[in-house]
C-alpha cells in the first residue's frame, strides 16, 4: 500500500531528525517517491508509492499549498472537465486545484480510494482527508511540540517516547470486535474516521464528517432494463477508472469462482486489460471440505470464455496458525483476518512475477446486497402473498421443496415488531444469539464490565440480532455498508498487500456503486428468489452462464479450521493465561470442547497474545 506521512514541529527539524522520521516512515517494499520540507524547517512530508502509480506531492509556491496524495480518483475525468484542466495532470495537482476552487467542501466531490494531506504554509495548518470507507488509513498523534500523521501506526510509534495499550479498544475488541470511532489499540494514537476531514491549526484539532450516504435518495425507473443498464455503466466505469493507463501492463485479479471475483475478472478482460487471474487450490482436503473448497469448474469457465491463463496456486500445510508470525509482522494492530493466508499466497506470487496491481472482489455481498432485507420489508408491510412467493422461490433454488410459511411469517413479519427491550432481556437471560452477550462470557467480569443495553444499541445502531430489521430495507442495507468491520478488514488487507509491494483495488467498494445499490428498490436485489439479482442481470452477457446461475457458496476456511482444531488445549490455554482479563475457566469449559465452532474466538485470543508480546506489553 502506498503511504503518506507528515510531521509539523514547533522546533526546527534538523537533518538528523528528518532522517529518523524518514527511516520510521519507510519499509522494505516502499519507494520514497517525493518529499517536501518547508523553508523554515518546521514541516516535512513524504510520499511512498511506486513510479507507476499516480500518487505524488504537489508544491504550489504561489498559493503556499502543499498537497500529498495517494490512491485512485474514480471520477477524475469529471473533475478535470469541471476545473478546465489538462487530462494529463497528476492527481496531487488536481486535488490542489480542487481545494483552491471549492475550499474545504471539495472533499465530497472526490470519488475513489485515497488519503490526502494538505499543508498551508501561510497559516501553518494541516488538512487531512480520507475516502468514504477509510480504506487507506490515516493515523495521527499530537504532543505539546509535534503533530504527526501517517498511513502507518508504526511510523508514529518510532517517533514517540513510549507506547502503551488502549484498554478501551481492547475491551471492545473482545466484546464487539470493532472499536469506537477513531480509536486504535495504542493510547494517544487516533485513526481518522471514514469520510472525514481533519483540520490542525494553532495546536488544535477539528474533525468533521464530510460524507455520509443520503438515504433520501431513491431511484425509481420504469423497468428492470434501466436499473441493469445503470448498474453496468457504473461497474464498467469503476473498473476502467481503477485500471486507467494499464492497457499493456499485467494486472492481477483474485478469482475464486464466486460471483464477485468472476465479475471483476470478466470485466477487466471485457475492457481488453492484460489480466492474470490468481486462484488458490486447497490440496490435501477430503470429503466435504474438498468439495466445498474446490471451485475450479467455475474458474475454468471464466478462463475458457476469455481464453485466460489462470495462475493456480497450490496450498497445503497452511492456515491462520502457520501464517500468524508473518501477519503479526506486517500489521501494527492485531491482524484478525482468519483467512488472510489466502491473500498472502496471491501477493507472494504477484511479487515473484513483478505484477504490482491486484483487483479483488472484497465484500461485494455487502455493497450490492443479497437482498434478503426485501423479505423483512414485505413482512413489515404485511404483503404476505409476495413474501411467501419470494420465500418459496428462494428455497426452491437451494433444493428445498417443502417450506414453512408460518416460519416465514414469524421471522419476517412478526419478529421486527417485538420491542427492543424485550429482545434484550430475552437474549440476556434465555438465549445466546446476540454476539456481544455471547463474546463477553470469555472475559473476567471482575475486571471488565459487561455491555449494557444502551452501549450495544449505540455500537450497532440497534440490537445485533441476525436478520432483524425494524426500519426499511434501505436502512438495513445502510447498516451493512457502514459496518466498521469493512474499514478494519480493508486496512488489514491493504497493510498485508503493502508488505509485498502490491497495490490492491476493491471495485465493489466504490462510493458511486454503493450509493446506487442503496438507492434502488430492494426488489431489484432479490427477485424471484434470486439474490444479488441486479448484479447477475447486469452482467449476464459478460460472465459465464455457470456463474450467472450459481447460488452456492464455497467454504475457504478448512485450512484455518484444521489448524485451530489441531492446537492442543495446553497451547491455547497458554495464550489465555497470558491475558489477565480473560476467564480461563469459562474458555476451558466451553470453547475448547468445540474448537471448530469456536475457531474465530480461539484465533482472536492467540493473535492478541502474540501482538502483546510483539509490543512488550
Amino acid at each position: 500500500m502506498p503511504s503518506i506521512t507528515c510531521l509539523l514541529s514547533e522546533n526546527k527539524i534538523d537533518a538528523v531528525r528528518e532522517q529518523k522520521f524518514l527511516n520510521a516512515s519507510s519499509s522494505e517494499n516502499q519507494l520514497l517517491k517525493s518529499k517536501y520540507k518547508s523553508s523554515n524547517k518546521d514541516f516535512v512530508t513524504f510520499n511512498f508509492s511506486s513510479l507507476s502509480l499516480n500518487s505524488d506531492i504537489d508544491i504550489c509556491n504561489s498559493s503556499g499549498i502543499i498537497t500529498n496524495f495517494i490512491g485512485d480518483i474514480t471520477n477524475r475525468q469529471d473533475l478535470i472537465e469541471q476545473l478546465g484542466l489538462n487530462k494529463s495532470i497528476k492527481n496531487s495537482r488536481l486535488i490542489s486545484y480542487a481545494y483552491k476552487q471549492w475550499g474545504s467542501s471539495f472533499a465530497k466531490k472526490i470519488y475513489g480510494f485515497f488519503s490526502i494531506i494538505i499543508y498551508e504554509t501561510k497559516n501553518k495548518s494541516i488538512i487531512a482527508i480520507n475516502d468514504h470507507l477509510g480504506s487507506k488509513p490515516l493515523y495521527f498523534f499530537k504532543s505539546s511540540n509535534n503533530f504527526l500523521i501517517s498511513s502507518e501506526i508504526n511510523t508514529i510509534l518510532e517517533m514517540v517516547d513510549e507506547k502503551s495499550p488502549n484498554y478501551s479498544r481492547i475491551r471492545d475488541y473482545f466484546i464487539f470486535f470493532n472499536g469506537k470511532p477513531g480509536e486504535t489499540f495504542f493510547n494517544d494514537i487516533s485513526r481518522l474516521e471514514p469520510g472525514s476531514q481533519m483540520l490542525f491549526r494553532n495546536n488544535e484539532i477539528t474533525k468533521t464528517k464530510y460524507f455520509d450516504y443520503d438515504l433520501t435518495n431513491k431511484l425509481v425507473y420504469e423497468n428492470d432494463y434501466e436499473y441493469e443498464e445503470h448498474f453496468r455503466e457504473i461497474f464498467t466505469h469503476t473498473i476502467s477508472a481503477l485500471s486507467n493507463n494499464l492497457d499493456k501492463e499485467e494486472i492481477g485479479s483474485s478469482i475464486s469462482g464466486g460471483l464477485d471475483s468472476s465479475s471483476i475478472t470478466c470485466m477487466l478482460k471485457h475492457l481488453n486489460k492484460n489480466v492474470v487471474p490468481q486462484s488458490v487450490l486447497f490440496e490435501g482436503l477430503v470429503n466435504r471440505d474438498a468439495r466445498m473448497a474446490d471451485e475450479r469448474s467455475y474458474v475454468n469457465d471464466v478462463s475458457k470464455k476469455y481464453n485466460l491463463k489462470v495462475d493456480y496456486l497450490p496450498l497445503s500445510n497452511s492456515g491462520c496458525i502457520s501464517e500468524y508470525p508473518e501477519a503479526i509482522h506486517c500489521n501494527d494492530e492485531p491482524p484478525s483476518l482468519i483467512n488472510g493466508y489466502i491473500h498472502s499466497a496471491i501477493f507472494k506470487n504477484l511479487k515473484a512475477k513483478k505484477i504490482e496491481i491486484l483487483f479483488d472482489g472484497f465484500d461485494g455481498d455487502t455493497s450490492v446486497s443479497h437482498g434478503y432485507e426485501h423479505l423483512f420489508e414485505l413482512g413489515r408491510k404485511f404483503k404476505l402473498f409476495e413474501l411467501f412467493k419470494e420465500y418459496s422461490d428462494m428455497h426452491e433454488l437451494f433444493g428445498v421443496k417443502k417450506v414453512s410459511y408460518m416460519n416465514a411469517f414469524k421471522q419476517y413479519a412478526l419478529k421486527s415488531y417485538i420491542p427492543k427491550r424485550i429482545l434484550w432481556y430475552q437474549n440476556k437471560y434465555k438465549s445466546t444469539s446476540m454476539v456481544p452477550l455471547e463474546w463477553y462470557k470469555k472475559l473476567n467480569a471482575k475486571i471488565i464490565d459487561p455491555p449494557d443495553f444502551k452501549e450495544v444499541c449505540n455500537n450497532y445502531n440497534g440490537l445485533p440480532i441476525p436478520n432483524l430489521y425494524s426500519k426499511n430495507s434501505q436502512y438495513a442495507h445502510y447498516l451493512d455498508v457502514t459496518n466498521p468491520t469493512i474499514e478494519m478488514s480493508l486496512n488489514l488487507i491493504n497493510h498485508s498487500a503493502s508488505s509485498y509491494g502490491i497495490d490492491i483495488k476493491f471495485p465493489f467498494m466504490d462510493r458511486r456503486l454503493i450509493e446506487f445499490c442503496l438507492s434502488i428498490p430492494s426488489s431489484q436485489k432479490l427477485k424471484n428468489g434470486v439474490s444479488r439479482s441486479i448484479l447477475r442481470r447486469s452482467l449476464k452477457n459478460i460472465i459465464p452462464d455457470s456463474i450467472y446461475n450459481r447460488h452456492s457458496k464455497s467454504d475457504l476456511s478448512p485450512f484455518s479450521r484444521i489448524e485451530i482444531c489441531n492446537l492442543t488445549d495446553e497451547r491455547i490455554m497458554k495464550s489465555v493465561l497470558n491475558i489477565p482479563f480473560l476467564d480461563a475457566k469459562y474458555i476451558k469449559k466451553n470453547l475448547l470442547k468445540n474448537k471448530s465452532e469456536n475457531m474465530m474466538d480461539i484465533y482472536q485470543i492467540i493473535i492478541f497474545d502474540e501482538w502483546m508480546k510483539k509490543n512488550n506489553f
